[in-house]
């Protein structure tokens, strides 16, 4: 399923950069790719998280309790809150979506340049700190370095993106 919503995807793009549906210098590209990674990278924790059916593996390193010995009562809990961080996660980057095509990429709002990066840095870097805060605690291997790499992506985007050259609109 996540693989034919990518392929999916791919094809859109491809559609619209072969059409010309979306008026962007090249170097705007590289922000809208770098941004589209990042959207997928969410997309997929999301749906990670909104699947899942015990924690994962660093949860246990963290913990020191193995998953099968986890009260049910406190299981079903953690599979609740897994549920609502994998709304969170969907809703960002179905934002992030509807953000990049129209305001960023279609219609070249200026606001956009700005509300992009810094909404995914300020939700990624929550999660960074997050996660690095994890694995020095606990010594469990907290995935951190998928973050980091948002958090970069997306820095990188916001600087191309102001470096190219736009038509602003307001």
């Amino acid at each position: 399923m996540v693989e034919s919503s990518v392929e999916f995807i791919e094809k859109a793009i491809l559609t619209i950069l072969q059409n010309g549906l979306i008026n962007t210098s090249k170097v705007k590209w590289i922000a809208v790719i770098l941004y589209s990674i990042v959207t997928l990278i969410t997309a997929g924790a999301g749906i990670k998280f909104l699947i899942a059916t015990e924690y994962f593996g660093y949860h246990a390193q963290a913990s020191g309790v193995e998953w099968s010995q986890v009260e049910s009562g406190l299981q079903y809990l953690v599979i609740a809150g897994f549920k609502i961080i994998g709304a969170g996660f969907v809703t960002v980057a179905i934002s992030f979506v509807g953000l990049i095509i129209f305001p960023f990429a279609t219609y070249d709002q200026r606001w956009s340049y700005y509300v992009i990066p810094m909404s995914g840095i300020l939700f990624w870097s929550i999660i960074l700190v997050t996660t690095i805060k994890v694995s020095s605690v606990t010594g469990a291997m907290a995935p951190w370095q998928g973050s980091l790499f948002c958090v970069l992506a997306l820095l990188v985007g916001f600087i191309v993106s102001l470096v190219g050259p736009r038509s602003y609109s307001t």
